[in-house]
């Protein structure tokens, strides 16, 4: 009797070495993510060509002369229409006191105000504002913010000592001062709330 070769084995030649379960999964998957990344290297050719393209018409549209204006339509019409069109609207100043009163905030203090009271600040310690004014400002404006919302003396002294921190009082500069800046924001920033 002779042998029958094996389905998928041709009846010539030696058997091929039987491999281990799970090398031929293996080797497929080394296989995907070779081919991925020859397709994921193809898209990132494409984009900077795409891109490249774009900015060559760029600058080429830049550099052609712009037709000289006509009666019927005047050169200077068109782009301003554009440029209108590109650019954000702007706020008025009552648009942005409306907007900080509806967030809660006291009206932005005129230069006059915001002096004094970075003046008092200083008095008490001068690591308080530590020469970043804005950041002060800023930091008085939410102090005001938290008054407007309702919150104990106690809170209020808590969030301000959270607030009014420094490189040299990473953890705020302690209740007294903490209450002491509180009841300056207060006075200065705004007296109303």
């Amino acid at each position: 009797m002779s042998q029958q070769p094996h389905q998928h084995q041709p009846a010539w030649g030696p058997q091929p070495p039987q491999q281990p379960p799970g090398k031929a999964a293996r080797g497929k998957k080394i296989a995907g993510i070779g081919c991925l990344s020859v397709i994921g290297l193809f898209v990132l050719v494409i984009i900077i060509s795409v891109t490249a393209d774009g900015d060559s018409d760029k600058d080429t549209n830049e550099a052609k002369p712009k037709p000289k204006a006509t009666a019927a339509a005047p050169a200077e019409e068109k782009p301003a229409a554009a440029d209108e069109s590109s650019q954000a609207p702007t706020l008025s100043a009552e648009d942005k006191a409306k907007i900080r009163e509806d967030a809660g905030y006291p009206p932005k203090p005129d230069a006059a105000t915001a002096a004094a009271y970075i003046r008092a600040l200083d008095a008490v310690d001068t690591d308080i504002v530590h020469g970043k004014e804005e950041k002060a400002l800023s930091r008085g404006a939410e102090t005001c913010r938290s008054i407007k919302e309702g919150n104990n003396r106690d809170k209020l002294i808590e969030l301000t000592n959270y607030r009014f921190s420094s490189p040299d009082h990473p953890d705020g500069h302690g209740t007294a001062t903490a209450g002491k800046i509180l009841d300056i924001a207060h006075s200065r920033l705004c007296p109303d709330f």
